[in-house]
């Protein structure tokens, strides 16, 4: 939920300028750049939309086809700013069967001016599990669940909608045979896009996974930018997928597991 990403063997870059005109700050805050970088891939098939605060987004991948609507909304509740992800996988029908298949997610938050965010209290847990720079993974990306649900050695499920299964908007899907078989999807709507968490830019990395043997069908990374000083407009970034997970993502999963003691996964 929560989170934003940034992606190993990367190739194509989407890269935000902040050029502050604060005097007083001007130091610490003029030339700021943000990359938000994803790998390219053969398959990507997008439809934009005429602006940067709504993007849907079609893709064949070799196990099937994503479907992905992104929008930023205005929270009925508080009155701020929301993002909406739908993300929807569809298995081909000669892909590999599974009577189950739901969503993992990985996720990055950060903050204006102060990069990774730091969980604290119940959610402490997710700085024990984040990734680390190296030859393949990118930093502080964590499998997105709720920590205070759990503890050490005790076996937490990675499965997104375990979590936030949000049941009307979102569903697990199944391939059983060319005549049976069912999308899955996911919807998420992170928050906290105000001066008081100063959350300004989030990236998730999402997987189909099916659930018997952790076997994956297809990825789909996807993220949003708000500026709290509004230097550049609100920003969905382009979402792209592949048919396999990055490298981070990989690490981010048995950070996961090895930490909830998830033995049989």
């Amino acid at each position: 939920m929560k989170t934003l990403k940034a992606f190993s063997n990367f190739q194509t870059y989407h890269c935000i300028k902040y050029v502050v005109l604060l005097i007083f700050l001007s130091s610490l805050l003029n030339n700021k750049t943000y990359c938000l970088i994803f790998d390219n891939h053969d398959f990507y098939n997008r439809t934009d939309t005429t602006d940067n605060t709504s993007i849907k987004i079609t893709s064949q991948l070799t196990n099937g086809t994503f479907h992905g609507e992104f929008e930023w909304l205005i929270s009925p509740l508080t009155e701020t700013d929301i993002i909406r992800g739908h993300l929807e996988f569809t298995p081909k029908a000669n892909a590999m069967p599974c009577s189950n298949i739901s969503f993992i997610q990985i996720t990055r938050l950060d903050l204006e001016f102060r990069g990774d965010s730091k969980w604290e209290s119940g959610e402490y847990p997710r700085e024990l599990i984040k990734t680390s720079d190296n030859e393949n993974a990118v930093a502080n990306f964590y499998i997105d669940h709720k920590a205070f649900n759990g503890s050490a050695k005790q076996q937490l499920s990675p499965f997104f909608r375990d979590h936030w299964p949000n049941p009307n908007e979102s569903h697990d899907g199944y391939l059983i045979s060319d005549n049976e078989l069912k999308s899955a999807s996911l919807v998420d709507y992170p928050y906290g896009w105000d001066s008081e968490t100063g959350m300004d830019r989030i990236r998730l990395e999402a997987c189909a996974v099916c659930r018997s043997n952790m076997k994956n069908y297809g990825c789909i990374k996807w993220g949003a930018n708000r500026p709290l000083l509004y230097s550049t407009p609100k920003q969905i970034f382009i979402p792209e997928t592949t048919d396999e997970p990055s490298p981070t993502f990989t690490e981010a999963l048995k950070l996961f597991n090895n930490y909830y003691g998830n033995t049989s996964i």
